[in-house]
């Protein structure tokens, strides 16, 4: 049986042509720079099992982190979002870190950012889980240079600190 080129021709192009589509689609998601987060999580070691840590995106919905069993913990955050990170575990006070992508990549678009910290969680006083009011660390980046800000804010009974500071690029 003999094959011609023409009767195989339609068959490669469009093998070719899928090809191509997928080259592409990859280089276009690998164009756009994402926010790495590496952190890890301490707690009291009597009670270092249960620990969790959450991904709350900006509709509400919730994903568990991979948390390693000595606490690092690695994900990566789309730009143009905002997301918040709730760290937990059982006999401990609850604390979420909000993190703000919109401006992370915005000198240079394609590069991924790489953001890291350290969060600690205290045990709670009475039998009732209690939480921070509202988040205790925020991480945003400047609109303008897209230079990274960190702000810290511990509510919690009525107690009221804040910091604030720059830090990298």
């Amino acid at each position: 049986m003999k094959y011609s080129i023409e009767k195989s021709a339609p068959s490669a192009l469009a093998y070719l042509l899928v090809l191509l589509l997928g080259m592409l689609s990859w280089s276009v998601a690998k164009s756009q720079g994402q926010v790495i987060i590496k952190g890890e999580l301490y707690s009291p070691e009597e009670i270092i099992s249960q620990q969790k840590v959450t991904l709350v995106g900006q509709n509400g919905e919730e994903d568990p982190v991979d948390l390693r069993s000595n606490g690092h913990f690695k994900l990566c955050l789309p730009v143009d979002q905002v997301h918040v990170l709730r760290f937990s575990k059982p006999g401990c006070v609850t604390k979420q870190v909000r993190i703000d992508t919109r401006a992370a990549c915005k000198k240079d678009p394609k590069k991924d950012r790489l953001v890291e910290f350290e969060v600690v969680l205290h045990e709670t006083d009475g039998q009732e889980a209690e939480q921070y009011v509202g988040a205790v660390g925020e991480i945003e980046f400047h609109r303008s240079n897209g230079r990274m800000k960190v702000r810290r804010e511990y509510a919690q009974r009525g107690d009221l600190a804040v910091t604030e500071e720059m830090v990298g690029q």
